[in-house]
């Protein structure tokens, strides 16, 4: 079986993954600025792709 390059994962093994801190993720979850998924309503869910996406976003020119 192939894994997807955009499996979901939990918060701490995202952030384990792309070398953030996970409390920091779980806040920019918390406020919105990253998607989330609760599967079954357990665990909430991250795609280390639109993570990255996210902080590639923050980082543009402000005004």
């Amino acid at each position: 079986m192939m894994k997807s390059s955009c499996e979901l994962k939990t918060i701490p093994k995202a952030a384990a993954q792309l070398g953030i801190k996970a409390h920091a993720l779980r806040r920019a979850v918390k406020l919105g600025l990253i998607p989330s998924y609760a599967v079954f309503n357990k665990r909430l869910l991250v795609s280390p792709v639109e993570v990255l996406a996210a902080i590639a976003k923050s980082g543009e020119a402000q005004p």
